[in-house]
């Protein structure tokens, strides 16, 4: 996560850092939106995780089957592989 903090820091939103597990991540990921989540850099093992429960995916994430950055506007989860 270190390593995505300039990105963050850049778009003036609060950075930090919180430990799921697979279904904590797949049955609360629209109540952290509502807590205001909107931006996530996502680390194995959940990547995989991410990838299904997207809404939308970018093409690179489609390649790999994983996702390791989020976005969420309109409860729509969009992901993309860096």
């Amino acid at each position: 996560p270190q390593q995505h903090k300039k990105y963050f820091e850049q778009r003036r939103s609060y950075f930090t850092k919180i430990e799921l597990s697979h279904d904590e991540l797949s049955q609360n990921i629209l109540f952290l939106n509502s807590l205001g989540l909107r931006y996530a850099a996502v680390t194995s093992p959940l990547k995989e995780v991410l990838y299904r429960i997207a809404d939308v995916k970018s093409e690179t994430a489609e390649k790999f089957q994983s996702a390791n950055t989020l976005i969420i506007t309109d409860k729509l989860i969009s992901v993309h592989n860096t």
